[in-house]
């Protein structure tokens, strides 16, 4: 089995992919050392019961790291991490409309 930061790059890519695939989808990923597992995760909580983003995903999985003996990669939606980013803010102007604005982390179009 691969292990370690030699899967980083499949995982980069294998997060580039998805990034392509869904462009308003944040993806990222994270490496827990101590137990040697890379997990990928994306912010849209919809997506976890999707099941064309699902088929897609197990595509991925399968093409890029089981068909590679790399069995220490999993991938989910992460409240936490989605938290953490902050992404929609909400706004309120003096008419009390709420709107929700896009933070700068959100990948931006050429």
């Amino acid at each position: 089995m691969v292990k370690g930061e030699k899967v980083r790059p499949t995982v980069e890519n294998v997060v580039r992919i998805i990034s392509d695939k869904y462009p308003y989808l944040y993806v990222d990923y994270k490496y827990h050392k101590d137990i040697d597992v890379y997990e990928i995760w994306y912010n849209e909580e919809e997506l976890r019961h999707d099941r064309e983003f699902n088929r897609f995903l197990g595509g991925l999985i399968k093409k890029y790291f089981h068909s590679k003996d790399i069995y220490n990669v999993f991938i989910d939606y992460s409240y936490s991490y989605s938290k953490k980013l902050n992404l929609y803010q909400p706004e309120i102007n003096n008419n009390y409309e709420y709107k929700v604005s896009v933070s700068s982390l959100m990948p931006q179009a050429a």
